[in-house]
């Protein structure tokens, strides 16, 4: 039997099949299973999945241009072994006057390793005006970087092959997208854990547990975490200008934005309201998650 579990933004695939085998080790067969590559899962939206094959041609004519010549973006090359095989040209270049070649860059029309070619096959133009010039056209690298990666994002759905000792207890298809991208995470109260009333440590899910990462974000001054030295907030460092001539409002808004553009599942944030006292500000902000579900956030330090 196989069942569907949907990817959560806080998963990893060894988390994956932590949960569901009680084994990390076993996130190899999970990976194999659903065919995936490297990194397997990701949360980042803006990944690329599939990518075109692409790299330098050179242009080049036997003896020199008596006049300068326009290349268009979006000219077509092929491989005459295969017509099919179309590169297009990715801006517009210039083939300068008494110039006996020009190196240019090109990217197939399709992703995939189908656009990966040997050395020396784009040799073709298909520019009736460049052609009537003698002009001719050669790769003299081999196109390898051409591929479709096979990488689950959050949200999409992962197939389980069921083994012995398969928990389902993680099994999330159906929930809302707030919940899938929000995950789970241990709730913090100004750094303190907390216990719920059974006594078991206190945890924050979906969109309390968005802002509860946020508030986490901001709290932090950047360069705190040794190892992530990028994560945090220079938010204190603008509290604290005495300058009458800065707009620390600006400076505040800014801060807070750039703060919270620092975590992927969020889209938009409109900022609301903000006081300044002399040594505390409160911010409210509207902010728009990847999913495009909204929730209210309040900064308060």
């Amino acid at each position: 039997m196989t069942i569907k579990y949907q990817i959560k933004d806080s998963d990893t695939i060894q988390h994956i099949a932590n949960n569901l085998y009680k084994d990390a080790s076993l996130w190899k067969l999970i990976a194999s299973y659903n065919n995936l590559d490297f990194p397997y899962i990701t949360s980042k939206q803006d990944f690329i999945k599939e990518v075109k094959s692409s790299g330098k041609v050179r242009l080049y004519v036997k003896e020199p241009l008596q006049s300068s010549v326009i290349i268009n973006k979006g000219t077509i090359l092929y491989c005459d072994e295969n017509p099919d095989k179309k590169y297009l040209t990715l801006s517009e270049f210039i083939f300068e006057q008494g110039s006996l070649n020009l190196d240019i860059d090109v990217e197939c029309v399709f992703p995939g390793l189908w656009g990966n070619v040997r050395a020396g096959a784009i040799n073709m133009i298909d520019n009736q005006d460049l052609v009537s010039l003698n002009m001719k056209v050669y790769n003299a690298l081999a196109f390898v970087n051409g591929y479709i990666y096979n990488v689950k994002k959050t949200g999409e759905i992962l197939l389980i092959p069921d083994i012995d000792g398969l928990s389902t207890q993680n099994y999330f298809v159906g929930q809302d997208n707030i919940d899938i991208i929000g995950g789970e995470d241990l709730f913090l109260d100004n750094g303190d854990l907390n216990t719920n009333m059974y006594g078991d440590l206190s945890s924050s899910v979906g969109s309390e547990n968005i802002a509860n990462s946020l508030k986490h974000r901001l709290e932090t001054e950047k360069g705190e975490l040794i190892y992530h030295p990028e994560y945090g907030c220079n938010l204190s460092n603008v509290i604290g200008i005495t300058d009458t001539n800065v707009n620390k409002k600006e400076m505040v808004i800014l801060e807070i934005k750039e703060t919270l553009f620092q975590d992927d599942r969020i889209n938009k944030v409109d900022i609301s309201e903000v006081v300044i006292l002399q040594d505390k500000i409160f911010v409210e902000c509207n902010i728009q998650l990847i999913t495009g579900e909204s929730l209210k956030f309040v900064v308060d330090r």
